[in-house]
């Protein structure tokens, strides 16, 4: 997540207009990778409205040479003048930004925008008229089975047994009803959350599914109840663990007590104190109640613990997208999901050491890389849908487009990476 400023939570999290966009790309330009550095510093001189316009000049030379202490400090003051939101910018010529190249138009599905957004670099704007939420789709609520790829699915399991080595019984390939014999195998092969997106993944490269929009992951516990996962909900949570841990540490942990506490319940109701990503309502934390969690002190002797996992969060996100399912009239299943404060809980057990240091590939820990991380700023930071930020649920839908093209070791990943991976500072040269 590429952020000016991780302290000010308004900075870090308030989504970009299209003036602030083109003016971060046009100063992102001027870095030395890139070829078009020139040009870019003659935009940024003619738009940025520095009254002394030679210290364009001088940024350009202090970006390629800065070594000292004192030049380091100098290079940050001059970024600062020219930030996005600092107000000096004049009104933007977005014509001539599209004549140079800066801004570029796209026209396709979503698809080739996925392609278009992963080939482009820092200093572009991808610009496009591109439907990616379509309005009779209800994504949050009632969603459709075309719109779901089901973790534990016939499809999925399949694709994990030909991947590991092992045959299915002809009877579940027939009717795809799970059975004893199939939970037995599936333990006996380490069908992990982990094991299971990997196949998730693979199936959505599939010709029945690369057509398909794919909005959520789904969990099916074996009461017919299902847990939701957003795979955006991956992402955010995994940023805002490692933001909240480094600035606001303090506003972790359990309502009651500490995760270190003997009488500490994995399986059973705890509720946790999760930092907001900002203070909406002088709120500072959401809590997430942790119905039922995987035995994390033994996770590989709990192979399919993941499937009964139960976790609900009190924020919007989560009020709005758990539910019950209402088909044919008849009120039938009840629907939660695992968001980004959810996700954060299980990184914070992680972190706060529950996980013994081999048991470290614990099943619902993973990371996102950082080329994903880098692939999704743009995503936020250089894609207009019709002249604005593409939003939670256009990001989301981008994202799954991601997952029909790109390897699963490139997007994610079991060992905790560094911190400046997923946490990047807008302004920098690499």
């Amino acid at each position: 997540m590429r952020s000016s400023d991780y302290s000010d939570l308004q900075e870090t999290y308030k989504p970009l207009d299209r003036t602030h966009m083109a003016s971060l790309a046009l100063v992102t330009g001027m870095f030395p990778q890139f070829d078009e550095r020139e040009a870019y510093s003659g935009l940024v001189r003619r738009f940025s409205g520095l009254e002394k316009t030679e210290r364009i000049d001088t940024l350009s030379d202090l970006l390629s040479s800065a070594k000292s202490a004192s030049q380091r400090r100098f290079l940050d003051d001059l970024l600062g003048q020219v930030h996005y939101r600092n107000g000096i910018w004049q009104p933007l010529n977005y014509e001539r930004l599209t004549d140079s190249g800066v801004i570029v138009p796209h026209e396709g599905d979503i698809g080739e925008l996925v392609k278009e957004l992963i080939r482009t670099r820092e200093n572009k704007i991808v610009s496009t008229n591109t439907e990616l939420v379509r309005e009779d789709i209800d994504y949050l609520k009632h969603v459709k089975p075309q719109n779901k790829l089901v973790l534990n699915s016939k499809d999925v399991i399949r694709n994990f047994a030909e991947r590991t080595g092992f045959e299915l019984p002809e009877k579940y390939l027939e009717n795809g009803r799970m059975t004893e014999e199939v939970y037995r195998l599936l333990e006996e092969h380490g069908f992990t959350f982990t094991e299971a997106l990997k196949s998730a993944v693979d199936v959505m490269k599939t010709p029945k599914y690369k057509d398909r929009q794919i909005s959520v992951f789904v969990i099916k516990r074996r009461n017919g109840d299902e847990v939701r996962i957003f795979p955006y909900d991956l992402i955010a949570g995994t940023e805002l663990f490692f933001e909240a841990a480094h600035y606001r540490p303090e506003e972790f942990g359990l309502r009651h007590g500490s995760v270190h506490d003997d009488d500490f319940k994995y399986h059973g109701k705890n509720i946790f104190k999760i930092p907001k990503r900002t203070h909406l309502r002088g709120r500072k934390h959401n809590e997430v109640t942790t119905h039922y969690l995987p035995d994390v002190s033994r996770p590989r002797d709990m192979t399919l613990e993941w499937l009964s996992t139960v976790m609900d969060c009190n924020c919007d996100w989560g009020l709005n997208t758990g539910n019950f399912e209402i088909r044919r009239g008849r009120m039938t299943r009840t629907a939660t999901t695992h968001d980004i404060h959810s996700r954060a809980v299980m990184l914070y057990l992680g972190e706060e050491g529950v996980l013994s240091e081999e048991d470290q590939e614990h099943p619902l820990m993973i990371y996102p890389t950082a080329a994903f991380i880098r692939h999704i700023d743009k995503f936020r930071n250089n894609l207009l849908v019709d002249g604005k930020y593409a939003g939670h649920m256009g990001i989301n839908l981008l994202i799954t487009e991601v997952f029909k093209l790109v390897p699963y070791e490139k997007l994610f990943t079991a060992q905790k990476p560094q911190e400046q991976s997923i946490l990047r500072h807008l302004y920098q040269a690499n």
